[in-house]
């Protein structure tokens, strides 16, 4: 894994086949995905904020935890497991 700096953005890229790379999103892109996560979660489903605050990933076990794309990303995924196995055993949607 490599990571290059475009406009102040840092962008990391996974090597592939031949020279095929793949790009992941920005730190600026996966903050705004999580904000706007978790702004749809506090809008249409406020009961579970109780649990996203209680989440392991939102509460850093280092003294000064390193906030990446990696860490970012995690939490992203959290927070999307969290939302659709609430809607799958609610029988509700994101809309």
């Amino acid at each position: 894994m490599n990571n290059v700096t475009l406009s102040g953005n840092s962008v990391t890229y996974l090597s592939g086949c031949g020279n095929t790379f793949v790009l992941m999103k920005t730190e600026k892109e996966l903050t705004d995905d999580i904000l706007k996560l978790t702004m749809l979660i506090q809008s249409k489903f406020p009961e579970l904020m109780k649990y996203i605050t209680e989440m392991p990933v939102t509460i850093p076990d280092a003294a000064d935890p390193e906030i990446n794309t990696e860490t970012l990303k995690g939490y992203y995924d959290s927070l999307d497991a969290v939302l659709k196995k609430y809607t799958v055993n609610h029988g509700t949607t994101t809309k």
